[in-house]
């Protein structure tokens, strides 16, 4: 499985994300995430590289990222049939 794009965010958004907040500000963003795809599933970290979840990746709305999931893409693959079994 080829490896996805991963954003960094601060100290502060990492625990807004894991207090249950399902989005981070683009202040909190530290390192933005190596793509152009708009729209693009980003693995999402905290300052020291341990892993949040896995979000969209919006590059120029102030919410510069969306959780989809806690979990890693070595757990969870974001793809057609993650979105089907959450309808």
């Amino acid at each position: 499985m080829p490896s996805l794009p991963t954003a960094r965010v601060s100290l502060k958004g990492a625990k807004t994300l894991r207090r249950g907040t399902p989005w981070v500000y683009r202040t909190e963003l530290t390192e933005a995430p190596a793509t152009d795809t708009p729209g693009a599933v980003v693995a999402v970290v905290d300052p020291q590289g341990n892993p949040i979840g896995q979000a969209l990746y919006a590059r120029r709305s102030p919410l510069a990222l969306r959780l989809l999931t806690r979990k890693g893409p070595n757990e969870e693959k974001v793809d057609d049939a993650f979105f089907i079994r959450r309808l």
